[in-house]
């Protein structure tokens, strides 16, 4: 049976899809690689169809798997990983991938407005976690200042390591470089273009709640 990676959050605009989009090129290096997107403002499946309209510019294709597919489905047992892209609110959905999902992944921005979500979602996680005993939940720092002085990055780790939280707190933070802009408006990802220092970053976060 495929591991279910999911992408949430209460709060939009996060960085989730593009992220998700990321993931599903990375996890092609180790298997058979399935998407779903269950927002419905469809950004990541608008990816995949950029990706495939651009023919040979991209050798590794997507088939989106339909977001009101069974997670006991037979179907999903021809692929080693389904990355799952859910809407930036608490829904339905986004719920019941909660309850079938082996990890999940939820980005969040070093602002004041991502931090006050997060004792919100951590009990939504909590409640998944009674229900779901496999899931493993990680909070990621996403989108952060490249500028050296910058200091939201470093008080936000602060406070949501303190902040007694049942998912994992992955220090590594991934920054907001236009790579990620550019290449997922072209239905690309940062690990199909030259060494890039996004690539590495995400690689490590991955590596680290993946496992791979």
């Amino acid at each position: 049976m495929a591991k279910l990676i999911l992408f949430n959050s209460i709060k939009g605009g996060v960085g989730k899809s593009t992220l998700a989009a990321q993931t599903a090129v990375f996890l092609t290096d180790f298997g058979r690689v399935a998407i779903m997107d269950c927002d419905p403002q469809q950004t990541l499946n608008r990816w995949v169809m950029r990706r495939n309209e651009a023919g040979e510019n991209f050798q590794r294709k997507f088939s989106p798997l339909p977001s009101d597919l069974d997670f006991s489905s037979k179907n999903l047992n021809q692929f080693d990983y389904v990355v799952i892209d859910s809407a930036g609110i608490d829904s339905k959905t986004g719920r019941k991938a909660l309850l079938n999902a082996d990890f999940v992944i939820s980005p969040l921005k070093p602002s004041q407005a991502d931090l006050d979500t997060v004792l919100d979602l951590d009990d939504i996680m909590l409640e998944a976690k009674s229900i779901n005993k496999k899931l493993k939940s990680f909070c990621v720092l996403n989108m952060c200042a490249t500028h050296p002085k910058d200091k939201e990055r470093a008080e936000s780790l602060e406070l949501l390591q303190q902040a007694g939280l049942k998912s994992t707190v992955i220090e590594e933070p991934i920054f907001d470089r236009k790579i990620l802009r550019t290449s997922f408006s072209e239905g690309g990802s940062c690990f199909e273009v030259k060494a890039n220092k996004s690539a590495d970053e995400i690689a490590v976060v991955l590596q680290k709640i993946l496992g791979v």
